[in-house]
């Protein structure tokens, strides 16, 4: 594999690596290869394990001793042996299952009742603030100031709100209603126009700061129910860079989306999806809320249509 890596980096053309395996036991504890293929799995019982051939190699290289190999082994095996009792006597519990999160959701052939979906505009007001400030002594990239310092009075004034502020709104109203959001792509911390500066970073330490994850004295990440009941509490706010590699970011987004039903799970694309992987995997998903909106950067400008707060 590094032979591989190094070839491509060097010439900058693909290269296939052909690994050939083999399975040394059956399908499970009942099957026996060995009725329809008795010569291979006599070569491969007589074949050193995984184990014996790593630990060897270890011994070898002078990496590990066999006393230090057997300590790490028998511990390997003891733990095994305590787990498999504890299995004995565990109680399961409904959360214990992914579905159980769900219950109560509506299906795609079932109608949603018709709810207000408005927010006080005092709340909008403190949430539009709250997107523009950092803390004392916090030192902002001096265009970073400016913007800011407009975010601010937008809000204040109720009049002018851009792109970036009406989506930090819409946001944060969801955080305090106790829905997690968290936002993934290619440079969407500060927005691929520049608009959004979700997360901040002090000029002379680097430390990151995510306004909107103070929008409430507590905050809890994982946005359990029991905890956001409590008073003057939020869900939390995730807005992470990603690499560019499209089809693995989709993916674990949408296996995130599922885990959570309280919770607005965004992918930001560039322009270019996996249309495969989103046909299959992420469109399904439209009838529930936790769902993967894929986007080609335009998923935000969609809550930014108005220029007032009232």
């Amino acid at each position: 594999m590094e032979t591989a890596v190094e070839y491509r980096h060097e010439w900058g053309s693909d290269v296939f690596v052909h690994i050939i395996c083999y399975r040394r036991n059956g399908h499970n504890e009942l099957d026996q290869p060995a009725f329809t293929q008795p010569k291979l799995y006599r070569t491969i019982s007589r074949h050193p394990t995984t184990l014996q051939v790593y630990q060897k190699r270890l011994i070898d290289e002078g990496t590990l001793t066999k006393e230090e190999c057997d300590e790490i082994r028998q511990f390997v095996l003891e733990s095994y042996e305590k787990d498999f009792e504890a299995s004995k006597t565990y109680e399961k519990k409904d959360t214990d299952w992914l579905s159980s999160r769900w219950a109560g959701f509506k299906g795609p052939s079932q109608l949603s009742r018709v709810r207000p979906t408005g927010y006080d505009i005092e709340g909008l007001r403190r949430i539009g603030i709250q997107a523009g400030t950092t803390p004392e002594g916090f030192k902002l990239h001096r265009q970073m100031e400016k913007i800011f310092k407009a975010r601010r009075q937008m809000s204040e004034l109720g009049q002018g709100i851009d792109w970036g502020t009406a989506e930090a709104m819409a946001i944060g109203s969801l955080l305090l209603e106790g829905n997690h959001v968290r936002i993934t792509g290619q440079d969407v911390q500060r927005g691929t126009f520049s608009h959004r500066h979700a997360v901040v970073k002090d000029q002379n330490t680097e430390e990151e700061y995510t306004p909107l994850n103070f929008l409430a004295k507590r905050m809890d990440p994982s946005a359990p129910l029991e905890e956001l009941a409590k008073p003057d509490t939020q869900a939390g706010f995730t807005c992470r860079n990603s690499v560019l590699s499209e089809f693995g970011v989709l993916g674990f987004e949408h296996g995130y989306s599922l885990e959570n039903p309280n919770s607005l799970i965004v992918w930001e694309a560039q322009v270019t999806i996996p249309r495969m992987l989103c046909d299959v995997n992420a469109y399904c998903n439209h009838h529930s809320f936790a769902q993967v909106l894929t986007n080609a950067l335009l998923s935000s400008s969609s809550i930014a249509n108005s220029s007032e707060i009232s």
